[in-house]
């Protein structure tokens, strides 16, 4: 991981997200790209007035780059006493596809978890659109974390499922140099899908040690994997992510639903 994309918004999960990509970037000797995700003002009026309103566009535009400038001096005021080389850039496309794009050409994304949010940019439908669209993994991060410390315990929810597969191979960077590994295996394993003594057997090929913990299903599974990763004491959650289609874990529940909404540490996703 050598480049770090932020998800640059102004909302309240901003300064933890943008802690824990530094303290990433720091620790992988990465470089940190900052993408500003705002509307398009011209597409935004298209959207949310229909066409209802005569707003004269150029009122509209100086607006939004005024906005957009003192929110961009403020952080690039604080970035710049920071130890981590970064840039800056903005997209005027809908916000999650502009992070999807951007991140074709980066390490890992990172954006916020804010349960109780219902805004564009913010809410558990963002975060998953962007998991589900973005071309690498993505560092969720809530909203209330003081500190990240990525060479801490890391915990990898494993299922034997390709996305599960995905998130371990992403995080190799980490794995390799956390202060400890453990793969955990909830419910029964199924007969076609690897086993977690293979993905321990995987990470030994990398030098990694990893403890293989199953235990039975007794509940909702994301909420026993939340539990686990607080009896650990992990630093970092891996897992993967839409297992099955959102449309599905909408309407039946799925342990990634659970953790988008009560995750208490960063979750390192990939679809």
């Amino acid at each position: 991981m050598k480049n770090i994309l932020l998800h640059m918004n102004d909302d309240r999960g901003l300064s933890a997200r943008m802690e824990a990509a530094l303290a990433l970037a720091r620790y992988l000797d990465a470089k940190m790209s900052c993408l500003h995700t705002a509307t398009n003002p011209e597409v935004a009026l298209d959207i949310y007035t229909g066409g209802m309103f005569a707003v004269p566009l150029a009122t509209v535009r100086q607006s939004a780059e005024a906005e957009w400038k003192t929110f961009r001096d403020k952080w690039a005021e604080k970035l710049s006493k920071e130890d981590v080389v970064w840039s800056w850039d903005r997209s005027g496309d809908v916000p999650a596809s502009g992070l999807a794009e951007a991140s074709i050409l980066t390490d890992v994304t990172v954006v916020s978890l804010i349960s109780d949010s219902l805004s564009e940019q913010t809410s558990s439908g963002f975060v998953a659109t962007v998991l589900t669209k973005a071309a690498g993994p993505v560092l969720a991060v809530p909203e209330a974390l003081d500190r990240f410390d990525p060479s801490g315990p890391v915990m990898i929810a494993w299922n034997g499922s390709a996305e599960s597969g995905k998130a371990l191979r992403a995080s190799l960077p980490l794995l390799e140099r956390a202060a400890s590994v453990r793969l955990l295996a909830i419910g029964r394993p199924q007969s076609d899908r690897l086993s977690g003594s293979d993905a321990a057997n995987y990470l030994g090929d990398y030098g990694i040690k990893a403890e293989v913990v199953e235990r039975p299903e007794t509940g909702e599974i994301g909420t026993q994997i939340l539990a686990a990763a607080r009896e650990y004491e992990a630093s970092l959650l891996v897992m993967g992510g839409y297992g099955r289609s959102r449309l599905a874990e909408t309407l039946l529940g799925g342990a990634t639903r659970t953790i988008l909404r009560d995750a208490h540490l960063p979750v390192l996703f990939n679809h």
